[in-house]
């Protein structure tokens, strides 16, 4: 027989078909492979000023109309409390950014409250006035005063990451700040063995915008937990019942902190 001449053209071969078919499940893999590797989408960039460091990892912004938030920078663990290097860590954080205007690109709230996600300042040696492109949280890596704390790098990008774990291994190889002890003991590691409720909350997404809060009354505490005086901010996520423990499946979402 005698093959039609527009044969071809209507009907594929079934080495054509199967060719096809699999460049759309390659393009299908791909495109749910890349989905999974991005980092969670970050809230709106906000600016304000740094008004007060509480440690090497901790602080508090101030936005425009006085409102102030909590904030813990995002996979960058310092010393606490009474452990050795705290108070170097804290004061290391507080002569980069304390009373200077920031930037934070905030990627969720944890259970204490404070937003946490990637603070930048102007660089200390820029004379004239400079855009904020200095990561607060990669200094104290590379300052030896921090940890990398690799279970949040996954909202992190490639580029962040490798910048961490490099300033991280650096600063351990040099023996700089904490990593001149001969074992120096991880923050989290230093909770447990204090035993006290100070487990380190993960916290949940934030919307594509902080939303507005409501101005802080009082004094403003270390601790956010029970401070029902800062300001509120109705994000999606799982209510958490303890800040030691996490939601449990099923739970309520849309709900107001």
């Amino acid at each position: 027989m005698v093959p039609h001449p527009f044969m071809s053209a209507v009907s594929p071969s079934p080495a054509r078909r199967v060719n096809r078919t699999a460049k759309r499940l390659f393009s299908i893999v791909l495109a749910l492979g890349t989905m999974f590797a991005l980092p969670a989408p970050a809230a709106e960039p906000v600016e304000g000023r740094i008004v007060e460091v509480g440690a090497g990892d901790t602080a508090t912004l101030e936005l425009a109309g006085g409102i102030r938030r909590s904030l813990r920078l995002h996979a960058v663990a310092a010393p606490t409390g009474r452990q050795p290097w705290a108070a170097e860590s804290r004061r290391a954080l507080a002569a980069l950014v304390q009373g200077r205007t920031v930037r934070f690109e905030a990627l969720r709230e944890d259970a204490y409250r404070r937003l946490i996600g990637k603070l930048l300042v102007a660089p200390p040696d820029c004379a004239a006035p400079c855009a904020p492109t200095r990561d607060a949280g990669l200094a104290q890596l590379e300052a030896g005063l921090a940890w990398w704390y690799r279970e949040e790098r996954k909202q992190q990008t490639l580029h962040d990451q490798g910048y961490y774990e490099y300033a991280d291994f650096d600063a351990r190889q040099q023996r700089r700040g904490l990593w001149q002890d001969t074992a120096p003991v991880a923050p989290w590691e230093w909770r447990k063995r204090q035993g006290g409720n100070m487990a380190r909350a993960t916290g949940s997404a934030l919307p594509a915008t902080l939303g507005r809060a409501q101005p802080a009354e009082g004094a403003h505490a270390e601790q956010c937990a029970a401070d029902s005086s800062l300001p509120r901010l109705s994000i999606p996520g799982p209510r958490v019942a303890q800040m030691t423990k996490p939601a449990a499946a099923g739970a309520a979402t849309g709900f107001s902190l």
